[in-house]
């Protein structure tokens, strides 16, 4: 759980939003902004968007899906990737 590998990151991610929603009495907005704070004292976390990176783990738990390490969207200034166009296309 305290290594530096995906599989650490996640779990530990895991245990904050759980942590956070369970403190805040399962008000999202305030669990977010709890596991905010406390990705930011993880050193293992420097260096990625610390919003983004919970909001992103939020959502890939609601959804059933892994957080993609890879995203470069979650690095400071990141963009997304080339195929995630914002918005319907149409127009």
């Amino acid at each position: 759980m305290f290594g530096d590998s995906e599989h650490d990151k996640n779990q530990t991610l895991q245990r904050v939003l759980t942590e956070a929603l369970a403190v805040s009495c399962p008000n999202r907005i305030a669990a977010k902004e709890k596991a905010v704070q406390w990705v930011k004292n993880d050193r293992r976390f420097d260096g990625l968007d610390h919003d983004k990176l919970v909001q992103k783990a939020l959502d890939a738990g609601q959804y059933g899906r892994k957080l993609d390490w890879t995203d470069p969207e979650l690095r400071l200034g990141g963009q997304p990737r080339p195929q995630n166009r914002r918005g319907s296309g149409w127009g």
